[in-house]
């Protein structure tokens, strides 16, 4: 496959090509974040047998396809069934669809969210290769402004106040996709992108923040990567993917115990 790839935007593209058809052995930030975290061979499972999404997840999709104007990629139902995808179309309830639409109604209302929101460039597959390390990389952002050079990733949640938000980035890893995504553009285009992650909650009153992942959350999430990086192309290379690392572990009492 890899012949036949070329570095750019590929506009038009499918999330299904982007995950599992054309472009599925090119390398994503969630592919990156479970090698760092879990193992090489964790890693690859997500592509040879990826799980199937469950309702929370659907319900994320639709909220994400709703925001990027694709209504084709929603069914509406009045019956309480539960949220299902067929393809690249994602079930919802009534009620659900009501609720999406308020928090997409509360971003629009948002100073900030607003000019972020309405991004036309929306959902576009982005490919490059790291001559250094033998790999293809991708990105999709869920939108971007390449004359203000912003990338924009929407997220639902319980709570976008700072406190519990700035939590979360961490411990989802917000801050390491940030750092692929500002990568792969930069790859692509030649210029520096910021990242900004529009937070919507999933209940009234629909509170809306928005984070700048920059600084220290960069420098931290690249730690990550560069710790990794090495070691996956290699099991690209050798298609070697490791389990954990065969060794005797000694327990020991986490801190929050303590």
């Amino acid at each position: 496959m890899a012949d036949k790839l070329t570095r750019g935007w590929k506009r038009g593209t499918s999330n299904h090509d982007h995950h599992r058809g054309l472009y599925k052995d090119c390398i994503g930030s969630s592919f990156v974040k479970t090698f760092a975290d879990r193992s090489p061979a964790h890693a690859r499972e997500t592509i040879v047998n990826p799980t199937e999404p469950t309702p929370t997840l659907i319900i994320g999709n639709a909220f994400h396809s709703l925001v990027a104007g694709a209504t084709d990629e929603v069914r509406v139902v009045d019956k309480p069934k539960k949220p299902m995808q067929d393809g690249e179309v994602y079930q919802i309830h009534t009620d659900t669809y009501q609720s999406i639409m308020e928090m997409i109604a509360a971003m629009k209302r948002h100073p900030i969210a607003r000019k972020l929101v309405t991004i036309p460039d929306k959902e576009v597959t982005g490919i490059w290769h790291d001559v250094n390390n033998r790999l293809w990389g991708k990105i999709r952002p869920d939108a971007i402004d390449h004359e203000r050079r912003i990338i924009v990733d929407w997220k639902s949640t319980l709570d976008a106040s700072f406190d519990a938000f700035n939590r979360d980035i961490f411990k989802y890893g917000y801050h390491v996709s940030a750092a692929w995504y500002k990568w792969g553009a930069k790859e692509i285009t030649g210029h520096d992108y910021s990242f900004v992650i529009v937070a919507v909650e999933k209940a009234p009153p629909y509170g809306v923040n928005c984070y700048n992942i920059s600084g220290l959350a960069i420098k931290k999430a690249w730690q990550k990567i560069g710790e990794c990086l090495g070691d996956l192309a290699d099991c690209v290379q050798d298609q070697r993917w490791p389990s954990y690392e065969p060794r005797l572990w000694e327990a020991d009492t986490p801190g929050w115990i303590l």
